[in-house]
């Protein structure tokens, strides 16, 4: 029965491939490090050798290595990271389910990874992948083909899908006795397989996919049907919308 499951991804150029497979369209896929705060832009049309190669390297170094799930319109260069604004394409929708444990000090989250799991698998929808970041689960719900934004049109309505996936999850969460944050932006950056979580340097922890299953992949409309709104009060609304306004304090980890 084993030999019929479908092979994980393992590589960094093997989960790029299943976020944006047989992508034609134009756009930058943007690799960020901490604590240096550089950006390395690379045209997807270009091929996904070079971001293997940089993030084996940057790995290496020791640095904390993300990517921009969201596809930046130009080459944003070294020390800019793009926005939402200038975001043209996204695979799909994504959420940071923190972990409790080194790295997290909010008290209210689930205790391992086994709670995390069973709270994403009582989700209408089950993800593409999951991804473990050394310090939580990144579930992904990928789109059949993915979502290339035209315009502002089309980036206000991609965030409020995300806005709606996240608050259901976060509402759900709640039931448990869990605090989770909304990572809802567009310019969202999440740590990438093939590179190590080194928060705690003496305990390096690799980022890697955990779970894979590709017959799961959605619409758009598949998403807003399956996940139903969920109603909050004007200030936790304000709260989300500034948060999604921000930018990272200096020398900190990515909002």
């Amino acid at each position: 029965m084993s030999e019929n499951l479908p092979a994980i991804p393992e590589t960094t150029k093997q989960f790029l491939q299943e976020l944006w497979p047989n992508y034609q369209g134009t756009g930058f896929l943007n690799i960020w490090t901490a604590p240096d705060k550089i950006t390395h832009p690379f045209a997807l049309a270009e091929g996904l050798d070079a971001v293997e190669v940089t993030v084996q390297d940057l790995t290496r170094q020791g640095h904390h290595v993300y990517v921009q799930i969201g596809l930046q319109a130009t080459n944003v260069g070294s020390y800019s990271r793009g926005k939402e604004a200038t975001t043209v394409a996204i695979p799909g929708l994504w959420h940071d389910t923190d972990i409790a444990g080194p790295g997290h000090k909010q008290p209210n989250l689930p205790q391992d990874l086994a709670a995390a799991r069973d709270l994403i698998f009582s989700l209408p929808l089950p993800p593409t992948i999951i991804v473990h970041s050394g310090g939580g689960a990144y579930p992904l719900w990928l789109f059949k083909t993915p979502w290339e934004l035209a315009d502002d049109a089309d980036r206000e309505k991609a965030k409020a899908l995300s806005v709606r996936l996240q608050a259901f999850i976060n509402s759900e969460g709640r039931k448990r006795g869990y605090t989770l944050d909304s990572t809802a932006n567009l310019d969202r950056l999440l740590r990438i397989p093939g590179s190590l979580n080194v928060k705690d340097p003496a305990n390096p922890r690799p980022v890697h996919v955990i779970y894979y299953e590709p017959a799961n992949r959605y619409t758009p409309d598949d998403i807003e049907q399956a996940f139903p709104p969920v109603a909050t009060t004007p200030m936790v609304a304000n709260k989300v919308a500034n948060k999604h306004m921000a930018t990272a304090p200096s020398g900190q980890f990515p909002l």
